[in-house]
């Protein structure tokens, strides 16, 4: 049985502004979940709170930001950028291989 490589990424993610702190929390929590039940491993995750966009994105002018490093197997990584993509909540992310 050969052993599937791993690698390091890092996930940045703009949330909707017009959601609370827990809201937040549990969108950020959701994620870190469909990490590790895919068998990766979350090593830090930040939440980083309200900022200014440089330009409108969906009507809005702020967004929450969330950042979050993970270890994870390069299959798990199509499953996952289908569910940030399918997520209402998130308004943009950027999935860096680091």
């Amino acid at each position: 049985m050969v052993a599937q490589q791993t690698r390091d990424y890092e996930l940045v993610m703009i949330l909707n502004p017009e959601s609370t702190e827990d809201e937040t929390a549990a969108i950020v929590e959701r994620v870190k979940g469909i990490i590790v039940e895919s068998g990766g491993n979350v090593t830090n995750h930040d939440i980083l709170g309200l900022r200014r966009l440089a330009f409108p994105l969906m009507n809005f002018r702020e967004g929450n930001f969330a950042q979050m490093n993970f270890v994870s197997a390069p299959s798990t990584i199509v499953d996952l950028n289908k569910s940030l993509v399918s997520s209402e909540d998130i308004l943009r992310f950027l999935l860096t291989r680091i």
